[in-house]
């Protein structure tokens, strides 16, 4: 549920008190949210579910919050590619997949190319000393496609940089271009 906090981080920041009414909105910490999402991870399939999902969340969660997860949900945005789907799959079915979630040029969900490009340098950076040399290899092709935009490409580049073993992907033409 990383991909959820990602996507709606203002429901553990409570970025406002109020809203434009001057209503006092509610916030529910990080414990809560754990403790919800540890509740439900035995449930398969969240939107067959939805209901039994939502009751589980009322009472600890704020009822807003609560729609923004069914919206979450609904929006089929808990089923996102997770970041070992994207390292050891066959690179152009990754991209094809990649592609499908995050839009074409005319039509691209930055929301969501940002929730996938932070999910997968986050995890390189955790899992530095067991990625193979295909697994950057499809880190590479990743960023060398449209998948994600040049601003986003860029600041993943910037970050690819901290990593020892992803460091020679910085040395391809097509992603120097963009890192400098």
């Amino acid at each position: 549920m990383i991909n959820f906090i990602l996507k709606n981080p203002e429901v553990v920041t409570g970025t406002r008190d109020v809203d434009g009414k001057g209503n006092k909105l509610k916030k529910a910490n990080i414990r809560i949210w754990t403790k919800f999402f540890d509740t439900i991870s035995g449930i398969a399939n969240f939107e067959q579910q939805l209901g039994r999902v939502m009751l589980m969340g009322s009472g600890s969660i704020p009822e807003e919050h609560m729609l923004l997860f069914s919206q979450f949900v609904q929006n089929k945005l808990d089923k996102l590619i997770s970041p070992t789907e994207m390292l050891n799959g066959k690179s152009k079915e990754v991209i094809k997949k990649l592609t499908e979630i995050t839009g074409t040029k005319e039509k691209k969900r930055n929301d969501l190319a940002s929730i996938l490009s932070k999910r997968l340098i986050n995890y390189c950076i955790a899992n530095e000393k067991d990625l193979t040399a295909d697994q950057v290899e499809n880190f590479a092709l990743i960023l060398e496609s449209d998948v994600f935009t040049k601003d986003i490409t860029h600041l993943l580049m910037r970050k690819v940089v901290q990593v020892q073993k992803l460091k020679p992907i910085t040395h391809r033409p097509k992603l120097m271009e963009i890192y400098i």
